[in-house]
């Protein structure tokens, strides 16, 4: 519980309830009490004064469900803006007149439940397709190295040769050098042996 005004709290991602009650609206209160739900979610009980003008108790709701459409769309937005990244469920639980504020206007409490929305196909296709980037990034990188590493040993093995016959040419050897140069190798091995023998 905090006193004071808790629009200037830092609290972030403690509360499984927000109680809003600040009247006549708690909209400016939308963004701290977004921080303050947990990353999952949570309830909100948000205050407000709705204008209710009708005379039948049916055309009451119709305008109280009204009111709580346009703060669940305000809500949205701000919760987006406050936890950008999952996509959010929010749900109207319950819709209460507390009382008669002033005439034509009601108090009342609107009661919305704040939830990650479950993932839509659209979002598991752009998981996976995020996933198949990954590996073939992956995969990308290893052969790039791989092949590295091939002309790192290639070149070694060249090095090697031409130190082992003398020679010091810096170009690269065709096929055909290689082979001679090889062939070369293995004579002078086979004689080296030899002559210990």
């Amino acid at each position: 519980v905090h006193t004071g005004d808790c629009r200037n709290a830092p609290t972030m991602e403690v509360a499984d309830r927000v109680n809003l009650g600040l009247l006549p609206t708690a909209e400016d209160g939308f963004e701290a009490a977004c921080r303050a739900l947990k990353q999952k979610g949570g309830m909100l009980h948000i205050h407000g004064n709705a204008h209710v003008d009708a005379q039948s108790p049916q055309e009451k709701d119709i305008q109280r469900r009204k009111y709580a459409r346009k703060l669940i769309a305000e809500l949205r937005e701000v919760l987006e803006d406050v936890k950008p990244g999952p996509r959010w469920q929010l749900t109207v639980m319950n819709i209460t007149r507390v009382k008669s504020y002033a005439p034509r206007v009601e108090h009342v409490v609107v009661d919305v439940k704040v939830s990650q929305a479950a993932p839509t196909f659209g979002m598991k296709l752009r998981a996976i397709e995020y996933s198949v980037i990954s590996l073939l990034a992956k995969a990308l990188t290893v052969v790039s190295l791989a092949m590295y590493v091939r002309g790192i040993q290639r070149a070694r093995y060249e090095e090697k040769m031409k130190d082992l016959l003398g020679i010091t040419q810096t170009r690269r050897m065709s096929k055909i050098e290689k082979r001679r140069v090889e062939k070369l190798a293995r004579e002078r091995q086979e004689t080296q042996d030899a002559i210990l023998q």
